[in-house]
C-alpha cells in the first residue's frame, strides 16, 4: 500500500480519480459510512492545526475509522526515541500515519522504516492534500481544467510547490508572482519553468494579465523564524486587493488559510462573494477522504 508524500507520488489518473471519488463521496456519503471500518489511524503533529486536524479526524470517522492525536510539537519526532523505533511500534497498532512535521526529511524517515503507509499532512517542502483539496475546489466548479487560469501571489513556500504540482499534473495554467528566495531558487533548479509550458513566473505583479482565480497564502510560513523588519515592505506589492481582483477580472479569490487580513489580502477580498476559501476547508475533508478510500483499497497509482 503505497504512502503519498508529495502529489508526484500520483499519476495524473489517480488524482483525478480522488476528484472524482471525493465528488461522489459528497452526494452520497452513506456508500462509504463503512469504508474505513476497523482502521486505525496515528496523527502525528508537530504544529499547529485547525483545518488538517478537524478535517482528517472527522472525515476518518465519518467513514467508520479512528484517528488518534499525538501533539508533538513540543516533543518532536525522533528525540524521545528513533525514528525506526517509533515507526515499527506504531505498525503494531495503526494502520496508517498521519503526519504534519517541520521537515520532509522526517517524513521520508518514517516511510523507510513504516510498513504501513504514511501521508503528509504538511511539512517545509510540500503541501499535497491542501493540493488535492484545491484541485477538488476547481474541479466541482469547472471540470476542465484546461480551462482554468490560476495567480498565486505571495511567498513561495510549500503550498505554492505543491499547487505548482498539481498544476503540471492537471493542466491548469499557473502564474506564479512572487519575489525571488532560496526555496523558489531550488525549485527553479529542480523543475525549470520551460519543462511546462503551462507553468510560468513572474516578479512584478503589475505584469499579471486576466486570470480565474487569484490565490495567496501567509507571508511567513508556519513555523519560520522571524524575518527582517521590511517583510511588509517586501511583499505589499504582492497583497491581494480590490484593484488586483478587478485589474485581472478574476472570478475567485483562494486561501489555504489561517489568513492574516490586511497583510496578504483585505478584509474586502476575503468576504466577497468572489472569496471560495471556506470551500477550500471543506474540500480539504473529502480529498483527503477520498485519498484515504483509494488507499486502503489498492487503488492509488
Amino acid at each position: 500500500m503505497s504512502s503519498f508524500l508529495r502529489i508526484n507520488d500520483l499519476q495524473s489518473a489517480t488524482i483525478k480519480d480522488i476528484l472524482e471519488t471525493a465528488l461522489d463521496i459528497k452526494k452520497a456519503p452513506e456508500k462509504y459510512e463503512r469504508a474505513l471500518e476497523k482502521q486505525h489511524f496515528a496523527m502525528l503533529f508537530e504544529k499547529p492545526s485547525l483545518r488538517t486536524r478537524a478535517s482528517f479526524s472527522v472525515g476518518i470517522e465519518k467513514m467508520g475509522g479512528v484517528a488518534h492525536f499525538f501533539n508533538m510539537q513540543q516533543e518532536k519526532i525522533g528525540t524521545r526515541e528513533s525514528v525506526h523505533d517509533l515507526a515499527n511500534n506504531l505498525e503494531q497498532w495503526y494502520q496508517g500515519v498521519i503526519a504534519r512535521v517541520d521537515s520532509h526529511s522526517t517524513l521520508a524517515d518514517l516511510n523507510e522504516h513504516a510498513s504501513i503507509p504514511v501521508i503528509n499532512a504538511l511539512c517545509d517542502q510540500h503541501h499535497p492534500c491542501q493540493a488535492l483539496a484545491d484541485a477538488l475546489t476547481l474541479f466541482e466548479i469547472n471540470a476542465n481544467f484546461d480551462e482554468w487560469c490560476v495567480a498565486y501571489l505571495g511567498d513561495f513556500n510549500n503550498v505554492a510547490r505543491s499547487l505548482v504540482d498539481v498544476a503540471v499534473q492537471l493542466g491548469f495554467h499557473l502564474t506564479l508572482v512572487t519575489p525571488k528566495n532560496s526555496m523558489l531558487d531550488n525549485f527553479l533548479n529542480y523543475m525549470p519553468f520551460d519543462s511546462a509550458d503551462n507553468i510560468q513566473w513572474i516578479e512584478d505583479p503589475a505584469e499579471l494579465e486576466r486570470c480565474n482565480v487569484i490565490y495567496t497564502d501567509v507571508w511567513q510560513s508556519m513555523g519560520a523564524k522571524k524575518l527582517a523588519n521590511n517583510l511588509s515592505s517586501i511583499y505589499q506589492p504582492y497583497q491581494v486587493n480590490q484593484s488586483l481582483m478587478s485589474q485581472t477580472k478574476a472570478e475567485f479569490f483562494m486561501h489555504c488559510q489561517p489568513v492574516h487580513r490586511g497583510e496578504e489580502v483585505t478584509a474586502e477580498v476575503c468576504d466577497s462573494d468572489k472569496s471560495i476559501m471556506y470551500q477550500q476547508a471543506r474540500n480539504r475533508m473529502t480529498a483527503q477522504q477520498a485519498l484515504l478510500f483509494l488507499m486502503f483499497n489498492g487503488r492509488l497509482k
